[in-house]
């Protein structure tokens, strides 16, 4: 009926403009910004921006900017969508992060499997060192003066959609793998640095090591993280204007190995004028913070 209507004339519009709000327990908070272009063939552009701050009582306030763009092309009426996505992100105080996805989706609206690769190039911000390292192979090394870091990563995901009409599913799986650190020192004669394992850089980098396992437990910034592995699903049910919805996650980080779970509840509500609102709350339990309730809502409009 009329809540049909305004769907199918909300997915015509080729403009569709987001923004969000999160808020956390301990005073985070996050804040997001999108636009999106549709073509009649079939393309889809999107850029979007998103700020976000976690507070802790043992460390300063974690704050992160993230800056994305892509394109999504869906080949004929019933061929694959095939994807390209860039994006950069930044806490100013301890890492820079470029990084470009590429991706497929498979499979009728019913019933559609999605395939993506990830490359990540982060570079840390200047830090000193001090203290001693000690090698895989048992040597130990001074170390004094200040390094200069970097990593690349590459991230595979799979993404599994079922969609009944009524009743809609999802499972989803992300693997990451890092490789060497590479390190220039102010010190000379750390060339055994140079290209090290993460055990070896969590020994002279503890502080920026805990700070970004930290950034990986909260749920304002999953998405600007280094994790090892992210798995999680969802089930939602339509019924005329509204959705309801329940999504479960598990993730461990790169650096201490830190586990996060998280629960969110969500509800989406179709409005007139191509309009759609979501509330939504839950917690993430985490090895590094305990449990950290949050609770935000997002708005979009298609015209």
């Amino acid at each position: 009926g009329a809540a049909a209507a305004v769907a199918v004339d909300a997915g015509r519009a080729p403009w569709t403009v987001g923004g969000s709000v999160e808020l956390e327990r301990d005073g985070g908070w996050a804040l997001g910004g999108n636009l999106a272009y549709r073509t009649d063939g079939g393309t889809r552009f999107r850029a979007a921006v998103a700020r976000s701050e976690l507070k802790s009582d043992n460390l300063d306030a974690l704050t992160t900017t993230r800056l994305s763009g892509g394109v999504r092309h869906t080949v004929g009426d019933d061929g694959p969508t095939l994807l390209l996505d860039l994006a950069w992100w930044q806490d100013p105080d301890t890492v820079t992060a470029r990084e470009v996805t590429a991706g497929a989706e498979v499979g009728p609206p019913e019933l559609t499997l999605g395939a993506s690769v990830r490359l990540r190039r982060s570079e840390f911000e200047p830090f000193p060192v001090s203290g001693t390292v000690q090698l895989p192979n048992g040597r130990t090394i001074l170390l004094a003066g200040t390094a200069d870091c970097s990593v690349d990563d590459l991230g595979y995901g799979l993404d599994l959609v079922r969609d009944t009409g009524a009743w809609s599913f999802f499972v989803a799986g992300r693997k990451y793998d890092y490789d060497e650190t590479e390190c220039g020192f102010s010190s000379r004669g750390l060339d055994a640095l140079a290209r090290t394992q993460p055990g070896v850089f969590r020994q002279f980098a503890a502080a920026e090591a805990q700070r970004l396992s930290r950034i990986a437990a909260s749920q304002s910034d999953e998405r600007t993280s280094f994790l090892d592995y992210q798995v999680g699903g969802g089930v939602a049910w339509r019924r005329g204007t509204d959705q309801f919805g329940v999504d479960l996650s598990h993730s461990r980080e790169q650096f201490d190995g830190l586990d996060s779970s998280g629960l969110t509840l969500h509800w989406t509500r179709v409005l007139d004028r191509g309009v759609d609102v979501v509330v939504y709350g839950g917690a993430t339990d985490s090895d590094a913070w305990g449990t950290l309730p949050f609770v935000g809502v997002a708005v979009s409009r298609t015209f």
